[in-house]
């Protein structure tokens, strides 16, 4: 809980910094599956946010010992979103984006 606060900290430190109307996308990357943690990195364009998640998950997905844990439902399979003009929610630890786009999209 602490690492996922001191993780939105960084993140609402971040989005305050970045500059530039393009670069407004924020990668969130699952690496145990969208119920688990997520890796947050902002700062991207559309479609360098949707090529990062996809190495992401291409590079979580071949961790040593991964396939094992997802079949044995340890873990979810990797997976990412990409947000745009994202905001940490009042009073929540969600974030709030104006879009997203995901592996499928």
């Amino acid at each position: 809980m602490r690492l996922l606060r001191v993780s939105l900290l960084i993140f609402s430190s971040l989005m305050l910094t970045s500059c530039g109307d393009k670069e407004n996308w924020t990668l969130f990357v699952y690496p145990a599956g969208s119920s688990g943690h997520a890796l947050i990195t902002p700062g991207f364009t559309r479609e360098m946010c949707k090529l990062a998640g996809q190495e992401a998950v291409q590079s979580h997905s071949y961790a040593p010992g991964r396939s094992a844990m997802i079949e044995s439902g340890n873990s979810g399979q990797p997976t990412f979103e990409c947000g745009r003009q994202c905001r940490v929610d009042e009073g929540r630890t969600i974030s709030v984006c104006a879009e997203t786009i995901d592996a499928d999209d």
